[in-house]
């Protein structure tokens, strides 16, 4: 039977191989029609029908974007993912959280303008099957390829799948968003990872027309080498993969960062899925004797594995990659999954904005709990689609290809994120489980973004960039791996930017351009920072010194796109804008840690400040302007506090926890960073609170981020359990000791920073701006 299915497929490809050819790119004009079998129709959904066929009559809700002058257009979304076998619950996952992005998008109407979209979910495995299946797949790509209607392709989410669908649809100019796969090779080139002819032969036009929202297997190499060290503390290591593109890529990447962490590794094998040869591996395994045994590979192979490692007598850990972080793999190894740990690519439910747990929460009452790993980052892949939709207003897949392309800094359920120019996201967090009692509990977070930036300087050697455990369970910062395992630019395309890792000299710490970035907008390497800057033409300051404005981002952002939004209004009112990067500690809900790392981050800001005229080679005022969004709230009422003669104005948003300029609460000592009872034990001076009450400060807060789950809770009793309460008593405080300040209750607005919210900032900060004229 299985020959025969093969037979069948081929042959239809061929045949659709053929219309293809014979059809423009933009959009063919006959489809092939797909196995019965190979559609996804969920409860409550449309049936799939095959392009070109009569579909019935939908009559169109009331939709007040609707230009009623004009028709109505159906334009089509497919998604193909596994819905069948041992991956259909996180494939059925995806659908419903696509279907519920459609509907919230949409305002349940399924009507963006004038398009009316039908969403069109295929099923890209069988029952038969260990996962995705690459026949099912081509099929897929072709069924949208020829579809005249279709404007964009949601998956898949497997290597092997997405290496078939890729070409097939690029030819056909149709854009993909990925909610699922991570094999760099799909977008870009990394050394001893990636094959020699990768990315190029999945693009025959030349154009990239796939997008992912996960980091790639290169970063999650580098982090699961560090988890390896400082969390499991375990440093010998037997490394197994699956002998696909996705396992072998993940492994490689895991071996070369394995010396930075002081790894040995004791051996190296490849499973397969037929013939089985897992008692062999498994005997490898159990002869080596590691402490820890790492796996890339599916789900089933990992289950199958760790099951024959444990009767084979060996008690190693076992660390796979996402792969294996599901239901599945726990249901197929059963008690044997005991001592499995497993990391993601993409950020654990607790470290979600209010934005993503709102999403986590709709989608539980709505569908119970069957969200999986990657569910959330289908919401964000569809409302990508939908917002490129509106943008292009026109059913033109090159429209579409190019909104998509061109997104950035889009906040999504799962933060605040950008595609770069080979079409990977600036999300670069990664996310560590264990198993306990048959099920995944998270453990802790690792965030790359900082080591992309920060390369080591020359000769410094494993001992000095050794993880060492953080408190809490927090694996905060990670060292950069070998520079074999360094994205490499795509041939043609500009390779990601470095930071110089040595100081530097007077008028020679600019990096290279970011090719994102507007060209007045300059990356600079300063205190040792990442700073973004613009500096206003010296022409419009007539000889007086520029305003600085500086800019504090929160958690999960960097300060090149925090920075954009406000870069008009620095540009109009002729400042110098700073945006620096920061690699903040995970465990922001830990006061001690933050306070710890205030203390340190203000002072390097002290030294920016200090540096940025002979930086850009303008002066600039004695004080600045401060604009501090959450984590960077938090960081910007501090550096007042500790600085007050250098700040001449601050607008604080959102920030999870404030520290009250006082002393006492009802009568007992306030220690910092609850308050000021011990400010000049901590900081070494006395809080100069007659230059502190002279910073006039715009406190903001949506009046919907009141999650009292997103806070840190050891601030309650003095400030209350969420962000409004604790605006409004920070606000309060502020007023009792005579500071001008303003509070600004946003509605409708949760944890993120709403387009109001900035112009009301630029307002309340346009006031201190000297004038220029």
């Amino acid at each position: 039977m299985r020959f025969i299915k093969i037979s069948v497929l081929v042959l239809f490809v061929l045949l659709s191989s053929l219309l293809l050819n014979a059809c423009s790119d933009a959009a063919p004009s006959q489809t092939p029609t797909a196995s019965p079998n190979n559609t996804a129709a969920p409860t409550g959904s449309p049936k799939a029908t095959p392009a070109g066929s009569p579909r019935p009559a939908t009559p169109t809700p009331p939709n007040p974007t609707v230009d009623p002058s004009k028709p109505v257009v159906t334009v089509r979304i497919y998604a193909s993912l596994p819905l069948s076998g041992v991956s259909k619950n996180s494939g059925q996952a995806l659908v419903n959280s696509m279907r519920m992005a459609l509907d919230d998008f949409t305002s349940n109407t399924g009507m963006v303008g004038n398009f009316k979209v039908d969403f069109v979910p295929l099923d890209n495995a069988s029952a038969d099957a260990s996962g995705p299946d690459p026949d099912l797949e081509r099929v897929n790509a072709y069924q949208a390829a020829n579809d005249p209607d279709a404007i964009l392709y949601l998956g898949p989410t497997s290597t092997a799948t997405a290496q078939v669908a890729i070409p097939i649809l690029n030819k056909a100019g149709l854009t993909m968003v990925s909610p699922g796969t991570t094999y760099p090779g799909l977008t870009k080139t990394v050394p001893n990872v990636t094959a020699a002819d990768e990315p190029a032969k999945y693009y025959p036009t030349g154009i990239h027309n796939f997008f992912r929202l996960l980091p790639t297997d290169e970063l999650q190499g580098r982090v699961d080498a560090g988890y390896t060290d400082a969390k499991l503390q375990k440093h010998k290591v037997f490394v197994v993969d699956d002998g696909t593109s996705y396992g072998t890529g993940l492994t490689r990447a895991y071996e070369d960062a394995a010396p930075n962490y002081d790894l040995v590794l004791l051996g190296h094998a490849s499973l397969t899925y037929k013939p089985d040869n897992s008692d062999q591996v498994a005997e490898q395994i159990r002869l080596a004797q590691p402490e820890v045994v790492f796996f890339g590979g599916s789900a089933v192979l990992g289950a199958r594995l760790k099951t024959k490692i444990q009767i084979a007598g060996s008690q190693a850990a076992f660390l796979g990659g996402g792969a294996i972080q599901n239901n599945t793999f726990l249901q197929e190894a059963g008690p044997s999954a005991q001592g499995s740990y497993a990391s993601t690519a993409g950020i654990a439910a607790t470290g979600l904005s209010s934005r993503g747990a709102a999403f986590l929460k709709k989608y539980r009452d709505k569908y119970g709990d069957s969200i999986q790993g990657s569910t959330i980052y289908g919401y964000d892949a569809m409302n990508a689609g939908l917002s490129a939709l509106r943008n292009a207003n026109k059913k033109d897949r090159a429209a579409i290809l190019q909104q998509v392309a061109g997104l950035k800094n889009f906040g999504g359920a799962t933060g605040r994120w950008s595609f770069d120019q080979n079409g990977d996201t600036s999300l670069t967090i990664f996310s560590f489980y264990a198993e306990k009692d048959q099920k995944w509990v998270f453990d802790s977070l690792a965030d790359t973004s900082a080591n992309l930036q920060n390369p080591p300087a020359p000769g410094t050697g494993p001992d000095e960039t050794k993880v060492t455990p953080t408190p809490k369970g927090t694996l905060a910062i990670l060292p950069p791996s070998s520079p074999r395992a360094t994205p490499a630019a795509t041939p043609g395309r500009p390779g990601p930017a470095t930071i110089p890792a040595s100081s530097p000299k007077p008028n020679d710490n600019l990096v290279d351009a970011v090719s994102n970035l507007p060209p007045d907008f300059k990356l600079y390497r300063i205190a040792g920072l990442p700073v973004t800057i613009y500096a206003p033409p010296d022409s419009t300051l007539n000889g007086q010194p520029a305003q600085v404005l500086l800019v504090l981002h929160g958690m999960f952002y960097n300060g090149s796109d925090f920075g954009l939004p406000l870069l008009s209004f620095a540009r109009d009112h002729h400042l110098v804008l700073v945006a620096p990067t920061f690699n903040y500690n995970v465990n922001y809900k830990d006061p001690q840690v933050v306070a710890n790392e205030d203390l340190q981050l203000t002072k390097q800001l002290t030294q920016v400040f200090a540096q940025v005229s002979q930086a850009i080679n303008l002066k600039v005022q004695d004080k600045l302007l401060l604009f501090g969004f959450s984590r960077g709230a938090q960081l910007g009422h501090h550096f007042a506090m500790f600085y007050p003669t250098l700040v001449r104005g601050a607008a604080v948003l959102s920030a999870g926890a404030y520290t009250l300029p006082q002393t006492q609460f009802f009568g007992k000592p306030l220690p910092f960073p609850f308050g000021l009872s011990n400010f000049t034990q901590v900081t070494g001076h006395s809080f100069d609170i007659k230059n502190f009450v002279t910073i006039p400060f715009d406190v903001q807060v949506g009046l919907q981020d009141n999650d009292p789950n997103q806070v840190a809770h050891p601030y309650d009793p003095y400030t209350g359990n969420n962000r409004v309460v604790r605006a409004q008593t920070f606000y309060q405080s502020l007023k009792s000791i005579g500071v001008d300040a303003i509070l600004n209750l946003v509605p409708d607005t949760m944890h993120e920073v709403s387009p109001g919210q900035i112009k009301a900032a630029e307002a309340f900060l346009g006031q201190f701006v000297p004038n220029q004229a």
